[in-house]
């Protein structure tokens, strides 16, 4: 399989998975906003309480933003520090090639802590005695998948980075 096949191949596959992200987002905070609604309809106007309302809405404010993790990863969206290119690009003879360099060292390096805190974080997980949430009664490993979920997410988008063109890895610029 030639170079621009394989890029080909990850960019759909990673397309695949940042629409399937976003759309569970987008979902998900239709459900959030939603449950929201109801507990604030039925504290201050109906004065109800709905445990289930809050519970909900904060398991699934939680899956929002560790799934979201991934998304942001693959568009480069996580802030960051422009030190590092503000130093190259003034003191580097080649600034673009120390650039593409220090981009991928650092992907490298993040791969490997998001591999180190997957591993970690599921054996966490799965160590945990099977307790259920109070006013849903799911358990708990539900909640706590989101972040492992989330840092899966992140490794095959970080992944995916390491194979694609620094420059463009989405394959959204025009030449």
């Amino acid at each position: 399989m030639n170079r621009d096949k394989m890029i080909q191949i990850i960019r759909k596959c990673a397309g695949f998975l940042m629409k399937a992200e976003s759309v569970f987002s987008v979902l998900g905070s239709v459900v959030l906003l939603a449950a929201v609604l109801i507990a604030v309809v039925c504290r201050y106007w109906l004065y109800i309480a709905t445990p289930w309302a809050d519970e909900l809405a904060r398991y699934l404010f939680l899956w929002i933003a560790f799934v979201g993790m991934g998304y942001v990863t693959q568009i480069n969206g996580h802030i960051d520090v422009q030190l590092v290119d503000t130093i190259v690009y003034k003191h580097s003879k080649n600034p673009e090639k120390t650039m593409k360099f220090v981009i991928r060292v650092s992907q490298v390096l993040s791969l490997v802590v998001l591999v180190v805190s997957t591993v970690l974080y599921g054996q966490f997980m799965l160590a945990r005695y099977p307790s259920v949430s109070t006013a849903l009664r799911i358990p708990m490993r539900i909640p706590y998948l989101s972040t492992f979920v989330g840092l899966l997410l992140m490794c095959l988008h970080e992944l995916s980075l390491l194979f694609l063109p620094v420059s463009d890895p989405m394959g959204m610029k025009e030449d």
